[in-house]
Formats: C-alpha cells, sequence, structure tokens
C-alpha cells in the first residue's frame, strides 16, 4: 500500500472538533462535506497562532542529526557516518536505499538507511525558506515530503527496527522532536505546500504518536528511549487538537520523569557512560521542559532540579578547554555551549556560567578534582586555567550500552593540550575498524595474553549497570590525587579470570617548585603460577613522526615543535621492553583513530614483559610545557623488603623524589633511605638532601634514615 496509513476519515475520527478554532471543521464534517473539512481543517493549522513551536535551536552546540548545507539539500546529496550519496537534484529519493556494503568499497552500516529518514535537510531547507521566503525551498520540502509520505507507511507489527525500516523508533522520535515541528512550522504557510501535503504531514505526526505509545516499543534505560519521549511529547504539545493528546503528553513525561532517576546515576553521569550520548540524553530530558513551559503544559515540579546533577558532569569532567572525555562511544566535544544553558536554567550555579563564559564571567568552580563514583570517572586536575593538568582514570562499570572494553583507561590533557587520548567511537558499521575501536587494544590499559577485557555478553544489559559504586579508592588532598580500581571479570573470548589488574595512580599536583605529574601503578597478579605476557598500551595524540622511544631507557617522548609535549617514564623490570606502534594491522590492530574518510594512524606506546606470579609495573607520565626539556635524568626501581615496587626519579637539577608503592597498606616496607607502612609513600629531596615535600596515603609511618618524616 501507499501512505499515509491513516485516511482522511481516521483524520477527522481522531480530532476532538470542539477545540477553540474548529468551528468550520466541525461543521463542514456535519454536513458531510470532506472537501470543505479539509480545507478548513488545512486553514486552521497554517493561521493557528498557538501552540508554539521553539525553532531549530542549536545554542547548545550540537550538530543535532546532520544538518547538511542547502546545496546539498536541495541536489538530494546525504551523508552518513562519512558515507555520502547523491540522489540528484529533482530525481526521486529512495528512502530505503544504502550505498554501503557489497561492492561499494565501503563496510555495511545499516545506519545509513536508518538515518536518512532522520530528515535533517528538512532543517536547513526550512531555516532558509524563512530567511529568503524563495518558494523553491519549499517546492522541495514538499516534493521530499509527499514522496517519504507515500513510501515510508507505518508497520502495525514486526520488528520496527531492524535493518532498512524507515520507522525505526529511535528515528521516529528524532523526527518528531526536531525535524518535522522545525519544517511544519517554516513551511504551514506556503503556497507551495498545498492543503493535502500539511494535512498528510498532520496524520504522519499522530501516526507517529500511536507508534511511539505502546510501552512494548520503549527503549527504557537508554538515551534511545529519551528521544522517543521527547518525539511523542513533541506531538502531544504542538498537536492538542487530538482527543489522545494529554495521553501522548502525559506517557511521554511520565516517561521521561521515570528516566531520570533510572537512566541517570546518583552521581549524575547517565548509565551509558558515554560524553556523547549523556548529552543526547540531556537534551532530550530538557527538550520537553522547554517547550511545556513555552506552552504553559504542566510538568513534574522537581523535574529541572533533577537535571542539575547531569550539568555537574559536563561541568566536572571537562578538560581544561573544555572538551569532555571522549569514553566509550564518544567523539570530543566541548562542553561551554552545554553549560551556557545550564547557567540560564540554574542562575545560582555561578561555577557553570565561569565555564561557558571560559572564565569572564561567574565563579571559578570551588572543587578541582571530582570524583563520579557510580560511573567511576575519578578526575584529577590541578586547576581550571588552559594550562593546567587533567587526568580521568576510569574504574567503573561496564555502561548499559554504547560500551568499550576499556577499564582502568586512562585520559591525559596538560599545558593546553591533549596528551593520552582514548580514541574515541567509530562508525556504526560491521568492520573491524568498529570491532577494533570498542577492544581494550584501543585504550590505555594492560593486554593479558594477548587477549583484551571482556565483559560484553551479558543477556540481560541491566546487569551492567550497578546499584552502588564498584570498590575503588579515590583520595584528594591539597598537593596529591590518588586513585585505585580492578579489573577482574576475565581476558578474551573464554573470559579467563586468571589474571587480575589492579590499578593505582598517584597525582603530584604541582606546589611549592615541584612541577605536577602522574605515577602510575599496575599490579597483576595470575592464580596459575604460569607465565603470563602482559602489554601496556598509552595512546598518544600526536603524528607518528613526532614521538620518540629512547632505545636504553625506554622513554617514549614527543616531540611537538609548537606546543607542550608528554613524556612515559617506565620503571625498569625484568624483560621490559617497549615500542612505539602506529597503523598495526598484523598480528592485531595497533596504533588507529577514526579519520574523516579512512581510518588514521595513531602513535600508541607499548610496553611489555613475561613474567610468573604476582608482577609489578610502574609508569611515570610526565607533563613538558612549550618550549622546555623533559627534566627527568632517570627512573631507577629501588629493591624492596616486601611486596610492592619502589623507584628514585632524578632530575636534572639534582633533585629526587623517591615512591613507594604496597601492594596493600599496613605492611612495613623498606625501600633505600625510605620506611612506611603506607599503601603509597612519596618524598621530594633537592640536591642538599633536604626534604622538600612528602605523601604518605594511607598510613601512619614515613621515616627517612630511621627518622619519621613530619
Amino acid at each position: 500500500m501507499t501512505g499515509p496509513r491513516m485516511t482522511d476519515a481516521d483524520l477527522f475520527e481522531a480530532l476532538n472538533l470542539d477545540c477553540p478554532g474548529m468551528g468550520k471543521v466541525k461543521e463542514a464534517i456535519g454536513q458531510n462535506n470532506m472537501p470543505t473539512a479539509k480545507q478548513a481543517l488545512a486553514t486552521y493549522y497554517r493561521l493557528r497562532e498557538t501552540p508554539v513551536w521553539p525553532g531549530d535551536d542549536r545554542s547548545d552546540g550540537s550538530a543535532r542529526y546532520n544538518m547538511p548545507p542547502i546545496e546539498e539539500a536541495m541536489s538530494r546529496t546525504v551523508t552518513v557516518m562519512d558515507a555520502t550519496h547523491s540522489f540528484g537534484a529533482g530525481n526521486p529519493i529512495n528512502w530505503f536505499h544504502n550505498p554501503t556494503g557489497g561492492d561499494s568499497g565501503l563496510a555495511f552500516n545499516p545506519e545509513w538507511t536508518w538515518q536518512l529518514s532522520r530528515h535533517g535537510a528538512w532543517r536547513i531547507l526550512g531555516s532558509t525558506y524563512l530567511e529568503s521566503k524563495n518558494e523553491i525551498y519549499a517546492q522541495e520540502f514538499a516534493s521530499q515530503l509527499v514522496s517519504w509520505l507515500r513510501e515510508c507507511v507505518r508497520p502495525l507489527e514486526g520488528n520496527v527496527n531492524a535493518a532498512g525500516s524507515a520507522w525505526r523508533t529511535i528515528e521516529s522520535g528524532i523526527r518528531m522532536g526536531g525535524s518535522w515541528p522545525t519544517s511544519f512550522f517554516a513551511f504551514r504557510q506556503s503556497p507551495s505546500v498545498d492543503d493535502e501535503a500539511l494535512l498528510g504531514m498532520v496524520k504522519g505526526f499522530v501516526e507517529h504518536a500511536y507508534h511511539l505509545i505502546p510501552e512494548s516499543r520503549f527503549k527504557a534505560g537508554s538515551n534511545w528511549g529519551t528521544m522517543e519521549s521527547n518525539g511523542l511529547f513533541c506531538v502531544g504539545v504542538l498537536f492538542p487538537e487530538f482527543k489522545e493528546a494529554e495521553k501522548w503528553r502525559t506517557t511521554a513525561i511520565n516517561r521521561l520523569y521515570g528516566e531520570l532517576d533510572k537512566q541517570v546515576y546518583p552521581d549524575g553521569m547517565q548509565i551509558e557512560l558515554t560524553s556523547s550520548y549523556h548529552g543526547v540524553s540531556l537534551r532530550n530530558f530538557l527538550g520537553p521542559l522547554l517547550l511545556a513551559r513555552l506552552n504553559n503544559v504542566p510538568v513534574p515540579e522537581d523535574y529541572l532540579t533533577k537535571l542539575e546533577k547531569m550539568y555537574d558532569y559536563n561541568l566536572f569532567a571537562a578538560m581544561p578547554n573544555g572538551d569532555l572525555p571522549p569514553v566509550n562511544d564518544s567523539g570530543r566535544s566541548n562542553t561551554r555551549n552545554i553549560l551556557r544553558k545550564a547557567a540560564e536554567l540554574f542562575p545560582k550555579r555561578s561555577d557553570f556560567l565561569w565555564m561557558a563564559s571560559e572564565g569572564q564571567e561567574g565563579t571559578r568552580p570551588s572543587k578541582t578534582s571530582y570524583a563520579f563514583p557510580y560511573s567511576g570517572y575519578l578526575i584529577m586536575r590541578s586547576g581550571w586555567d588552559m594550562d593546567d593538568l587533567y587526568m580521568m582514570v576510569d574504574v567503573g562499570p561496564f555502561g548499559y550500552g554504547h560500551q568499550h572494553e576499556d577499564k582502568l583507561n586512562l585520559i591525559t590533557y596538560a599545558f593546553g593540550r591533549h596528551h593520552i587520548i582514548d580514541p574515541g567511537s567509530y562508525r556504526y558499521e560491521r568492520s573491524k575498524w568498529r570491532s577494533h575501536i570498542k577492544t581494550s587494544f584501543a585504550h590505555n590499559t594492560v593486554i593479558v595474553d594477548g587477549e583484551g577485557q571482556r565483559r560484553a555478553g551479558a543477556e540481560d544489559r541491566w546487569g551492567y549497570v550497578v546499584k552502588e559504586p564498584l570498590p575503588h579508592t579515590w583520595i584528594s588532598e591539597a598537593n596529591y590525587d590518588y586513585a585505585a580500581g580492578i579489573y577482574d571479570e576475565g581476558y578474551g573470548d573464554a573470559k579467563d579470570r586468571t589474571v587480575t589488574h589492579r590499578r593505582r595512580v598517584l597525582f603530584i599536583k604541582p606546589t611549592d617548585g615541584i612541577a605536577g605529574y602522574w605515577i602510575v601503578s599496575d599490579l597483576l597478579t595470575s592464580s596459575d603460577n604460569q607465565p603470563h605476557h602482559y602489554e601496556t598500551l598509552f595512546h598518544v595524540d600526536v603524528s607518528p613522526d613526532s614521538i620518540m622511544m629512547i632505545p636504553d631507557s625506554l622513554h617514549t617522548v614527543t616531540k611537538n615543535a609548537e606546543s607542550s609535549n608528554f613524556a612515559i617514564c617506565p620503571v625498569p623490570v625484568d624483560g621490559l621492553s617497549g615500542a612505539v606502534l602506529s597503523g598495526q594491522e598484523e598480528p592485531v590492530l595497533r596504533g588507529w583513530q577514526r579519520g574523516p574518510d579512512a581510518p588514521l594512524p595513531l602513535p600508541v606506546a607499548s610496553y611489555t614483559f613475561e613474567a610468573t606470579g604476582t608482577v609489578r609495573a610502574l609508569y611515570v607520565l610526565y607533563p613538558i610545557s612549550e618550549g622546555t626539556e623533559l627534566p627527568i635524568r632517570t627512573v631507577e626501581s629501588i629493591p624492596l623488603d616486601g611486596d610492592g615496587i619502589g623507584a628514585r626519579i632524578e632530575f636534572v637539577d639534582g633533585m629526587s623524589h623517591s615512591i613507594i608503592q604496597a601492594d596493600q597498606s599496613g605492611a612495613s616496607l623498606c625501600a633505600g633511605d625510605i620506611e612506611t607502612d603506607g599503601e603509597v609513600a612519596w618524598v621530594a629531596v633537592d640536591k642538599s638532601e633536604t626534604v622538600k615535600q612528602m605523601i604518605l596515603v594511607r598510613g601512619t609511618v614515613l621515616k627517612r634514615n630511621g627518622i619519621q618524616i613530619s
């Protein structure tokens, strides 16, 4: 059949003809005069003054579902996830086309067909028409609208979310929450959009409400569900003339209100644990609230209050330049525009305004380092200025969706640029590149016996959502931060749990002449007393020709000519070897990131060794300000008389820093002239052997040469 499925009779049966302004429509229906009734209804929609739509507001800085340039919209050129196809100006659009897969040279990506029906082009057609009043844009819109309504008939049963569907519920919600209302209000008074097309679109709105309201189709717990509900709410608010409009509004807002607790952790992070989809959910929670305010539609009193903690993630997880960490399926995104909206919503939060304005307005956040205990993102920072130091440590759960196998991952920023990075996401296609980006091999963690972490595979995704924070350590003091987490959920397809990885990170904050840096300690324990092969990876944000590994020390140092640099300095352990890999495809992919068209090589510092039993490794991560050199002369191991690892860092100015990392606190350890019962002890000594600073974590004893250091 051809669409829309809703007939004229169905349309008028669904209307409440007693609504204000519908008198002529009701009169014509009473006279059984369908042509006059349709004309009267179209006139009503062209001229009505309420409800109102806020327009195409992209003030949060988001791209909003692929709005193309006007030239591409007019030539019917569509780009989805880097794959472009042009139907040609005036040529029919095949709404079920997919230019990927087969002999196209592109990996098959079902998202292409799905996202074609997000109708991003209609937004730019609408905004251009409103600016120019040139009817060619309205004619193009009407042609595409009628084509889609005719060819894409609403399914009544079956898997509406299958590959090739034009009615996947996520697209249905996106259309109703964005491109359709925007284009409806832009073109409703255009003479190029005749009554048949206009009422066809009204039918389409109603059919979307019918499609989205069944509970069986609602995707609870995900960003997807927020988009469905946002779309349903928009239809209910914008088309109050329909008998079921109140039901649509109530169902949608109740779902969203429930999801504010169900899919947002107490620490404010959305349960998929990705910065990008956290933002998607946040926008779709916020959109209905703003639309409701605009049209005097009630929502729960504390709805806005529940949103505040979501904005806390956007503030406290942000790097000094405002970028959010691209964890799991995320790309790089900046939080400033989002926090500009937050500052409007929460005028007492002057810290939101400070970040949004790059420090020109508002008040600097009162906290520097910050922990998100449920999501497991621990944020270490020296301050909020562009040259401050930042690290994110991941000690949290797998996430409800869009997950990567990357527990204990690290991300750093220092002196104005990214250094150790998470390569982020990749196109949602069926390719080795998409598979790779989700693995441990694409993250800054440890590979065991050639296998990465393996948490995926649970029958119920709600098993990935925690009711309480996973075990971890977080201590933040004026001169240091300390974080620790554990991975014990298995490696490889067999989820082999023979090896457990515990990672501890000590952040030496820049104070009193001590430059800031991090010390990363890995404790790897095996239960079988057999030799195991370990590989620790650090992905570095430089071009492959701007990084080197010094053969003797295995120090990895970047060589940026006009920006800051970074060094990774391992403590020598038996059998340690290292290499900088980039663009490797065999035996497994290593050193890749998403590029605009194809994957791009990304340098990764790889440190490998083989050992039996309990293994300890330690790495100094040292940011280097622009125009200076690495001040570290050597990093050497210090023998311990107990269970742990010790190191001494010698600097070119004669300073030395000693670190003892115990396997656990409470046991007395000696390393050289240092004795402690702490989990971590760090002592900085100048060239005259005077103690300049010390750190003791979870202990009471810290002696040097037998004398307690105060």
